[in-house]
């Protein structure tokens, strides 16, 4: 024996299962054999036992504080300690004994550029230092310093599949096995395993582990790593396949299923392609709008597919570092379907939706990038169209939710400026269409008939307005100047459905919150509160929706700083609020109260009522000085 040393450990052993088990544990003691040319760990204590490690053993760091090591017939240890001093000071005793430790002035060889004359130097450098925590941790950051994973990718794309990869696949593999994860991360990046994936064949949707270990070398000591690094590549490869025929794909019948089990499971790869190379989204869609295979549908299908398991957010990041371009070729597919692929309308719709409540600014900007374009062309234009149109309840519920998207910032400053010019102008009074021939539809005793496959239109045309009212100042102001929308928002007060009667009260609540006196002028000038209070004296239920608004309402009205609305509520209105809603606290602010009978100790009173005729006997002077007193 040529030297003894003790300290607390542990020892373990990977059973054909995968798992690791204990095998002793306690004082460690470890010496050298030159005899079994090997190390030979003694364990003393409870978990008393014995280990040896062979000389030319394959050894690494799992982290800090645990050494582990593979013998010839693949059985591997691993060896824990309590402290990370305790386990480098392990390290650096067996090095010496097993003899794999450079020299100090080795470090200083590690060539500046990576090239294939170098390589075989830095193989052999890189797996020397695996044994030697010091000399590791010197190469590392000179590793680091020297940039030498670009220079290794850059030699990737030069080699490829040549013999002269061999030894820079040593060089990779002997990278990962120096056990540093922050290094084994950079290599998992996409690009860097894009030079792995090369050398195995373009057109391959799948790879499997064993061909990729046998035509890379590549096996990570870390075994989660490993099945990291084998599932980039495998994801790559068949990011790769569908770049490479993308076309074609659009074009199959089988597009759609091989498209969609590829988004739910390699989307980031899918997603770095779409940043990467900029054409294939505009072959995607040139591929689902050709006429002769009439695969837009697959196209509709391929977008939602995308928005359900690339969690829309992802695409669509992508697409605004694609600029108008990427974000063009998704909105030309939907405008194809909605100028003329019938029962697909709704599809492309959702999709749309999608895309501006997903990124709403870049989808204004595509919109003012339109300006040039003819009405027909414009993908707003394209949509209001639908709205008059006959078609499912969700269809126009989707547009009118794009409208909100779109007007629910506060945009009166730039850059939504340009927006805003476009939009109010081009598209407001299309969109309105309906709600301006409101007053042209049959009122029955009942109320506002309302046809049934309008009614969510209404609602959501009245929620629009509450928008612009709220968030556009003067652009709404003059665009109801020029119109009867207001007005006709009023006659939803009488509709036979209580849920337009609720928008209609909401919509003309928001009018209360701008503190604009010309708001304030339309609901006096137009009786809008009277109104109001009808339709709650025919409200039967006290505790309903529509009964809260219009309490709402008027207690808007009543904490206003302006007197306009709430005295115009109390001089018309404050004698049927008395009579019929007597009964609601609120209302006691507007109630018009009946005057005083005077009183002979009112004061104020006896000045009213004394009159000469009264006290005829009093005289002049007698009035005089019963006033007198009184003012006394």
């Amino acid at each position: 024996m040529d030297g003894k040393n003790r300290t607390m450990a542990l020892l373990y052993r990977l059973t054909d299962q995968g798992a690791w088990t204990e095998v002793a544990g306690g004082a460690l003691s470890h010496t050298y054999s030159a005899e079994k040319e090997g190390v030979l760990l003694t364990f003393s204590g409870d978990g008393a036992g014995t280990a040896e490690i062979p000389t030319g053993s394959q050894w690494s760091l799992a982290n800090e504080k645990v050494f582990t090591w593979k013998e010839e017939g693949d059985e591997e240890f691993a060896l824990s300690f309590d402290f990370a001093a305790e386990c480098d000071a392990f390290i650096s005793a067996v090095s010496g004994y097993l003899e794999t430790a450079l020299s100090e002035e080795s470090r200083y060889y590690l060539p500046e550029t990576v090239s294939l004359k170098t390589m075989p130097a830095i193989a052999e450098i890189l797996r020397s230092a695996v044994a030697n925590t010091q000399l590791r941790n010197l190469l590392l950051s000179e590793i680091a310093a020297l940039h030498y994973l670009p220079q290794l990718l850059k030699l990737f794309a030069e080699v490829k599949d040549t013999p002269d990869a061999d030894s820079l696949r040593e060089v990779t593999q002997s990278l990962v096995e120096l056990g540093s994860m922050q290094l084994v991360h950079a290599l998992l990046t996409e690009r860097y395993i894009y030079g792995l994936v090369d050398i195995l064949s373009p057109n391959r949707t799948t790879v499997s582990s064993g061909d990729f270990a046998a035509k890379t070398r590549l096996q990570c000591k870390n075994k989660a790593a490993n099945r990291r690094l084998w599932g980039t590549c495998q994801e790559i490869v068949r990011t790769q396949y569908v770049r490479d025929n993308i076309k074609e794909l659009g074009r199959t019948t089988e597009a759609g299923l091989i498209i969609q089990a590829f988004i739910k499971r390699q989307y980031h790869s899918f997603l770095y392609e779409f940043e990467a190379n900029r054409k294939i989204l505009e072959d995607l869609v040139d591929s689902f709008l050709d006429p002769e295979t009439a695969s837009v549908e697959k196209g509709l299908v391929f977008f939602r597919e995308a928005l359900v398991h690339m969690k829309a957010p992802f695409l669509f990041q992508r697409c605004s570092l694609l600029g108008h371009d990427g974000l063009g070729h998704i909105v030309r597919l939907c405008k194809a379907v909605l100028g003329g692929q019938a029962g697909e309308e709704a599809a492309a719709v959702d999709i749309i939706h999608s895309v501006a409540h997903q990124d709403s600014s870049i989808f204004r900007d595509h919109i003012v990038a339109e300006e040039p374009l003819l009405p027909t062309q414009k993908t707003l234009f394209i949509i209001i169209k639908h709205l008059a149109a006959p078609g499912p309840p969700f269809l126009r519920e989707n547009i009118i939710r794009i409208f909100k998207v779109l007007f629910d910032e506060v945009l009166d400053r730039k850059p939504k400026e340009d927006f805003l010019n476009t939009v109010y102008p081009q598209y407001a009074i299309p969109l309105f269409e309906k709600m301006e021939a409101v007053d042209g539809l049959q009122t029955t005793p009942s109320g506002l008939a309302v046809p049934e496959e309008d009614e969510l239109l209404y609602s959501g045309l009245l929620g629009v307005l509450e928008t612009m009212v709220a968030k556009h100042g003067l652009r709404a102001k003059n665009f109801f100047l020029r119109c009867n929308i207001l007005k006709n928002t009023a006659l939803f007060l009488k509709a036979q459905k209580k849920h337009l009667r609720v928008s209609a009260v909401q919509t003309l609540r928001s009018l209360l919150h701008t503190g604009d006196e010309f708001y304030y002028r339309f609901l006096c000038e137009n009786n809008i509160p009277g109104a109001i209070l009808d339709t709650l004296g025919t409200e039967n239920k006290g505790g309903s929706l529509l009964s809260a608004a219009i309490l709402e309402f008027f207690a808007v009205v009543k904490g206003m700083r302006s007197e306009t609305v709430r005295a115009f509520v109390t001089e018309n209105h404050g004698e049927k609020i008395k009579q019929q809603f007597a009964s609601i606290t609120l209302f006691s602010c507007f109630r018009k109260e009946d005057p005083v009978e005077p009183s002979l100790k009112d004061t104020k009173a006896l000045w009213l009522c004394i009159d000469r005729k009264d006290c005829p006997e009093a005289g002049e002077d007698g009035i005089d000085e019963l006033l007198t007193t009184l003012k006394e």
